[in-house]
Formats: C-alpha cells, sequence, structure tokens
C-alpha cells in the first residue's frame, strides 16, 4: 500500500507503516526541529 503522510510529526506512524510492508510516497512537516528529524531518519 502507498501513503502520504501529511503533519509528520517525527515519523512514528511512517514507521510503523514502513515495518507493514507500506511505502510513502511523501512526508509534509513544517516544524523546524521535526524536519531536522526526519532528514536524519527517513
Amino acid at each position: 500500500m502507498v501513503h502520504a503522510s501529511l503533519f509528520t510529526g517525527i515519523g512514528g506512524f511512517d514507521l510503523a507503516a514502513e515495518w507493514m510492508g507500506w511505502t510513502n510516497s511523501f512526508q509534509c512537516e513544517i516544524d523546524p526541529f521535526c524536519q531536522k528529524v526526519l532528514a536524519k531518519n527517513f
């Protein structure tokens, strides 16, 4: 399954979705701290 992530936060749901075999098409986050976490981990 393919999903898009809006209001991503630090990517907890995206990580769980990845573990379930889903593909993330994009992430959208406005908070600078969360953007840094996402850039490091994804």
